[in-house]
């Protein structure tokens, strides 16, 4: 009989196993700096984060700045704001999902600001919302994202024609999203009347820009570029990224060395959305006691460390711990790698659980190992890492068996073979 066990579970098995841990391995660099890791401090999203931003949107923020030619220009305007209360961006839906930009509906007077510039012509609404934090604000792109994703054609609601759904291409990456939609004509080709938006994050602000009127494709093509060019002479005002949600057992960080950047969260997923965690690289006072990890009753993890930085993620029946630590010298780091080694070859098995050492090339002094159960399902797989005096542990849980460890293998190798050349500050020969 299958059995499956939680990601909870398999942390008090094995007393957090699958949770946080750093070990390294290493190169054959013989010798390498001993400085405390200097990390890329980001957003914690699992921190309870402050209900307000710490600053809202600037006195002076310019949301009613003005193209040369603007999207509305006739002689009969309406103009509102900018202010709190003034009529902006408004809602959309988008094959039944609401979009979540900002919009001037239920605007917070402190931390909302709209604008608009109306006619019988057309309408050009804007509003801005500020964050709690950086990490906050791109979360709302990725929700517009999301919440637009297979939607290229709806009824609106309205009882009108089909609305044809289109987005656009731009220079500013995920920073940036325009879009918009026109009333579909009997020839399948969508008709002149609708609304171009364009969503564009800065800091911790989010604007989003709303253009309702008539034209053709070429012109809604044009539209998008002078939207974006609107977007420039607006956001550059944005305040700093404000308050981080750094666990609350984080230190400062000190300035950081360009060297000894690691992007210790690269391709990490985000299942927040199912009520995981997602905790971006970030410097702890100590390691969380939730890291320690024992074969066969031998600690083997946490070691003796100068400086450290974490990175995690969590979901159902999933999580995948990213650790780094830096070591006094060489010797202690190669020692540490040796230990575990020793500790594996002395602990095949406990109990119900199965300990297994694999064969894994990372071009680097690595050792791979997984923990696996003799009934039931649940998968730990690790993979330490030494690069001069820095230790690099991976691990990831999943609903797998020793069987199908081979996939969780690969995986992290090449997460290692991704980050171990970021370490190279900690060799003897350098960057």
């Amino acid at each position: 009989m299958l059995i499956r066990r939680s990601t909870q579970h398999l942390l008090a098995a094995t007393v957090a196993a699958s949770a946080l841990a750093l070990t390294g391995c290493g190169g054959t660099d013989p010798e390498s700096k001993t400085d405390v890791l200097d990390p890329v401090v980001q957003d914690d999203p699992t921190t309870p984060e402050p209900t307000e931003p710490t600053d809202g949107i600037p006195a002076d923020f310019p949301l009613d700045a003005a193209l040369d030619d603007p999207p509305v220009d006739d002689g009969e305007q309406t103009v509102d704001g900018p202010a709190s209360t003034a009529d902006g961006a408004h809602p959309l839906t988008a094959c039944g999902r609401d979009v979540p930009f900002p919009t001037s509906d239920g605007a917070d007077p402190a931390f909302d600001l709209s604008y608009s510039v109306s006619s019988v012509e057309g309408y050009d609404g804007r509003t801005v919302h500020a964050y709690p934090t950086r990490g906050k604000a791109t979360q709302a792109m990725t929700d517009v994202l999301v919440a637009l994703e297979g939607c290229a054609r709806d009824d609106g609601g309205d009882g009108l024609s089909d609305r044809v759904f289109a987005s656009y291409a731009s220079d500013a990456g995920d920073e940036s999203i325009s879009f918009g939609w026109t009333y579909e004509q009997e020839d399948g080709v969508g008709a002149p009347a609708g609304q171009l938006f364009t969503v564009a994050r800065s800091g911790r602000l989010v604007l989003t820009v709303e253009w309702s009127s008539e034209g053709s494709a070429d012109y809604r093509a044009a539209a998008v570029t002078d939207q974006l060019a609107l977007v420039d002479l607006i956001l550059p005002s944005a305040p700093d990224d404000g308050p981080s949600d750094k666990p609350q057992d984080a230190d400062p960080a000190p300035d950081p060395d360009p060297a000894l950047d690691v992007d210790l969260d690269v391709d990490m997923v985000d299942m927040r959305g199912d009520g995981g965690d997602y905790v971006t690289t970030y410097r702890p006072k100590n390691t969380p006691d939730r890291l320690g990890l024992e074969l066969c009753g031998r600690a083997i993890w946490p070691v003796e460390h100068t400086g450290e930085l974490l990175a995690y993620a969590t979901g159902p029946e999933y999580s995948d711990t990213r650790d780094l630590v830096t070591t006094s010298s060489v010797d202690d780091a190669v020692a540490a790698v040796q230990a575990i080694r020793t500790a594996l070859q002395d602990c095949r098995g406990e109990d119900h659980l199965v300990w297994t050492e694999h064969r894994a090339d990372t071009g680097y002094d690595s050792v791979t190992f997984s923990l696996s159960y003799k009934e039931g399902l649940g998968l730990t797989t690790f993979q330490v890492t030494r690069v001069g005096t820095a230790l690099l542990y991976l691990s990831t849980y999943g609903e797998g068996t020793l069987e199908s460890a081979r996939w969780h293998i690969e995986d992290r190798t090449a997460l290692t073979e991704k980050l171990a050349p970021q370490l190279c500050g900690f060799t003897e020969a350098g960057c």
